[in-house]
C-alpha cells in the first residue's frame, strides 16, 4: 500500500494460507504499484502473521523488495488495520443477504472511501 493509495482488491474463496497469499502478491503487487505511480522501489509492509513469515514468502520477496515488519493489529503503524475498521463500519450500514451482496458492497465502499479517513484514523 502506498501512503495515499491501496492496491488491488482481491476476494478469496476458501482459506488464505501462505501459498494463496504468495499468489496474490505475485499476481497483484506489480500492477498495484504501477497503478499508484511507483517506480518499482517498493517497501512491502508485513506484520507477524504466519503467512508473511512462511519460508516461500520470505524467499520470494527477500531478494527483490524492501520489507517493513510491524506488529500485528497495531493501527498506529499498520494503516491496513484502519482501512479494515473503516470498511467494516461502512458495510454494516447495508443489508447483506449473501456473499455476492457482500462482495459488491465491499468493492463499492473500497473504491469510494476517502483515503484520509483511514490514514489518520
Amino acid at each position: 500500500m502506498a501512503l495515499s493509495e491501496v492496491g488491488n482488491l482481491v476476494f478469496i474463496d476458501g482459506i488464505l494460507n501462505h501459498m494463496v497469499h504468495l499468489d496474490i502478491l505475485q499476481l497483484n503487487l506489480r500492477e498495484s504499484a504501477k497503478n499508484f505511480g511507483s517506480d518499482g522501489n517498493l517497501i512491502l509492509q508485513l506484520d507477524n502473521d504466519p503467512k508473511h513469515k512462511a519460508r516461500q514468502t520470505v524467499v520470494s520477496f527477500s531478494l527483490s523488495k524492501q520489507q517493513l515488519h510491524t506488529p500485528p493489529q497495531f493501527p498506529d503503524i499498520n494503516v491496513i488495520e484502519n482501512l479494515w475498521a473503516t470498511l467494516e463500519t461502512a458495510i454494516q450500514k447495508h443489508k447483506i443477504r449473501n456473499k455476492t451482496d457482500l462482495k459488491q458492497v465491499f468493492a463499492a465502499k473500497y473504491l469510494q472511501m476517502p483515503r484520509k479517513s483511514w490514514l489518520n484514523r
